[in-house]
């Protein structure tokens, strides 16, 4: 009984810890791409004004 307390409780906290880890990461992965994005728009408006 207590190994299945003990298992379920881990089983549990792996589930648990993996899913903040990849929310975490998902925010950073979104944080990261919007910086690029926006990055790569400053850029994009620079070279067109440039152009003009």
């Amino acid at each position: 009984f207590f190994s299945l307390v003990v298992e379920a409780t881990g089983s549990s906290f792996l589930t648990s810890s993996l899913l903040i880890f990849s929310s975490t990461m998902m925010d950073t992965v979104v944080d990261a791409v919007a910086v690029v994005v926006g990055n790569s728009t400053v850029v994009i408006d620079s070279i067109v004004s440039s152009n003009k």
